[in-house]
């Protein structure tokens, strides 16, 4: 995502809303504000021209001025949300319209609105400055996330051919790890990096991860020896299989068998 820092003119409205299912809010001009909100329940359906984004409890919307739309409860009694009315300097920037973030960053995007609404119903003299640097918090928030979302798609896709060619073939005898670097037209290096950075993990151990998970299936659920297991797995015998296994679960294979 290129830089696009959000200036803001001014603050315009805070306050909190709740629509139910057959009421749903269509401006009759075009909004002539942005506005970010912060779902407190149930979830919203939004509308703007042939797209539609249905926005979740805990979710943030972005809506940006100068549209028709359509907010509406949906497939819920009712949507609550705390949103803030803002007037930028320009509208040369990007920001999607439905921003999901982790639980962590919600809680503290909550809490900002939260005290918002507090400072901006108080009508104190100082309102617009302590809300406007609130807001402020909110947006860096949001970018930091974008940005963060479209390196993981963007290191997603460049580990895609990778992780497929691990997942369809790392139990198969055969298997030849030389060609992840290949397929994935980098340095076995730099994709071991990736891999890291993407899964927190090395290559090695995302494939022994996925090699395990089929032996412990295995093991659980079917009749095979502890021998054909190792092979059905990947490896070349019982007792690289066995050395894997323990350092993984930090039991034998036949001990796990018998949990």
């Amino acid at each position: 995502m290129p830089e696009n820092d959000i200036i803001v003119k001014k603050i315009v409205d805070i306050k909190t809303d709740t629509l139910y299912p057959g009421k749903p809010y269509i401006p009759i001009n075009p909004r002539e504000l942005c506005t970010v909100a912060y779902m407190t329940d149930g979830q919203l359906k939004y509308t703007v021209g042939e797209s539609s984004h249905v926005v979740r409890k805990g979710e943030i919307i972005f809506i940006h001025g100068g549209n028709i739309d359509i907010s509406e409860a949906f497939e819920c009694s009712q949507v609550s949300y705390i949103l803030a009315d803002f007037s930028p300097l320009d509208d040369h920037f990007e920001f999607p319209t439905r921003i999901s973030v982790s639980s962590a960053v919600g809680a503290r995007i909550s809490e900002l609105f939260s005290e918002m609404y507090s400072i901006w119903r108080s009508g104190a003299i100082s309102r617009k400055t302590k809300c406007m640097a609130r807001l402020y918090s909110i947006l860096s928030i949001l970018a930091d996330e974008i940005f963060e979302k479209s390196r993981d798609s963007y290191r997603f896709r460049k580990l895609l051919p990778a992780i497929e060619y691990i997942n369809k073939y790392c139990l198969e005898p055969g298997f030849n790890r030389a060609r992840l670097a290949e397929l994935s037209n980098m340095s076995a290096v730099n994709l071991n990096r990736l891999f890291k950075e993407y899964f927190g993990v090395t290559v090695g151990e995302y494939i022994n991860n996925r090699q395990m998970d089929e032996a412990k299936t295995l093991l659980m659920n079917s009749s095979n020896t502890i021998s054909e297991i190792a092979i059905k797995c990947g490896f070349a015998d019982i007792y690289s299989f066995s050395h894997s296994f323990h350092r993984n679960t930090g039991l034998s294979p036949t001990e796990w068998r018998k949990m």
